[in-house]
């Protein structure tokens, strides 16, 4: 055999837009259920079922400075490319091809009355399981495409002329395994 994969391609773009505030000093760091995830039967093999699965996760995690204060902020970004495991010249690797850009800046849409330093994290990640599955084992080929956006917003009381703000966006990927495991925990 020469040459065999298995990608996903395409696009898809990302737009989040978020308020977050903080009373009495809690910081948080919350990993909130999805409960839409979807599976795609492909056959059996030797009785044993074998499926595609689609799956997501997002964290919020925050950093804010004072005991109170609020930030707002939005954006929006594209994401293009090919998603792929496979053999080729002789060897098993993933193959990855990607494309991300910004189509609104989050740091130019921050808002808000920070009496400290307010932060904030917004992870999100979505995985491609192709494996066997029987009972509560699996096993096979995983991908995972993982993004995540963080702000900062510095105090209005420590600069009264202009507020600091930042913003960062990324994506990575894949991670790949032979076999498949929990991915849930943080």
């Amino acid at each position: 055999m020469a040459r065999a994969e298995l990608s996903i391609s395409g696009g898809f773009g990302i737009r989040y837009s978020f308020e977050a505030g903080i009373r009495d000093g809690q910081n948080i760091k919350a990993v909130p259920p999805i409960p839409v995830d979807f599976s795609i039967p492909m056959g059996t093999v030797l009785g044993v079922p074998l499926a595609l699965t689609v799956s997501q996760t997002v964290k919020v995690t925050t950093a804010f400075g004072a005991k109170t204060g609020t930030i707002k902020g939005n954006g929006e970004f594209s994401l293009a490319g090919k998603l792929g495991y496979g053999y080729a010249g002789g060897t098993f690797g993933p193959q990855v091809s990607k494309n991300f850009q910004r189509k609104e800046s989050l740091t130019n849409s921050l808002r808000g009355v920070p009496v400290g330093v307010m932060g904030l994290l917004i992870e999100h990640r979505v995985r491609f399981d192709l494996g066997f599955s029987a009972f509560v084992l699996k096993a096979g080929l995983f991908f995972e495409v993982s993004t995540a956006y963080g702000t900062t917003m510095g105090s209005a009381l420590g600069a009264p002329l202009a507020v600091c703000r930042g913003g960062w966006a990324s994506a990575y990927g894949p991670r790949t395994a032979s076999a498949t495991r929990s991915w849930r925990r943080w």
